[in-house]
């Protein structure tokens, strides 16, 4: 609260909606009375709100910020997207943040991530999925894939700052020898261990993938990546 600056912007969420916020008159400027003391909201700064709309509207890390239970919070990566929704939604045009600056593997969601990785798998290493996995809570993998010749494929997707470790993996060899694991971070900080059945995916692959095959994404995501910039 104290690093709060005008023109900063904040996230918040009440009843199923998101919000942003600038700042425009700082926490040691505001004197709480009695009706905040009753709410015990005694620690604020003075913003002002654009309603944003609901999940599928508002960047994934924003999204998954608001799983800790903190107060307040610092996110780091999406300050462009959050300027230029603001520009957009607002009266008052503050930040002229270009679409094209802003990496969309900032605003994309978990879920969104995951979907393209599983694109990915199915149209350009020809794996298929099945889609009674997909349902399951496993704690390595986030379904199970098949190819044409009966191999296996089992896939882990990591968004944000989370890097990888290739040993954290390996247990599905143990009763399927012959699988492939495919492993993507957005960090891309993966710990090989050297097994030659761990596959390790990077962005620039995805990236071509997303130009290639742009028709295969969900209306969301191409719509948050066409924000970004990233076709033009």
């Amino acid at each position: 609260m104290r690093k709060m600056e005008i023109n900063d912007l904040v996230w918040t969420r009440l009843d199923g909606r998101y919000y942003l916020c600038r700042v425009t008159d700082l926490w040691k400027n505001r004197k709480p009375n009695k009706e905040h003391d009753v709410y015990d909201i005694g620690n604020y700064v003075k913003v002002e709100w654009l309603d944003i709309g609901m999940e599928q509207d508002v960047p994934g890390k924003v999204l998954s910020s608001f799983r800790p239970a903190a107060t307040a919070q610092s996110i780091n990566g999406v300050e462009d997207i959050s300027m230029y929704l603001w520009d957009k939604y607002s009266e008052k045009k503050v930040y002229n943040v270009a679409a094209k600056n802003i990496d969309f593997w900032t605003v994309l969601s978990a879920e969104a991530i995951e979907e393209i990785v599983l694109l990915y798998l199915q149209v350009v290493k020809e794996y298929h999925i099945y889609s009674s996995t997909v349902k399951y809570a496993f704690d390595t993998y986030e379904c199970l894939l098949v190819n044409n010749k009966g191999k296996r494929c089992y896939p882990q997707v990591k968004s944000g700052d989370v890097s990888l470790n290739a040993n954290d993996y390996v247990k599905a060899l143990d009763f399927d020898p012959d699988a492939d694991i495919y492993l993507f971070a957005v960090s891309e900080r993966y710990k090989d261990n050297g097994c030659n059945n761990i596959k390790y995916i990077y962005k620039k692959e995805l990236e071509d993938f997303i130009k290639q095959h742009r028709n295969l994404l969900p209306r969301l995501t191409y719509h948050w990546i066409d924000l970004c910039g990233f076709f033009e």
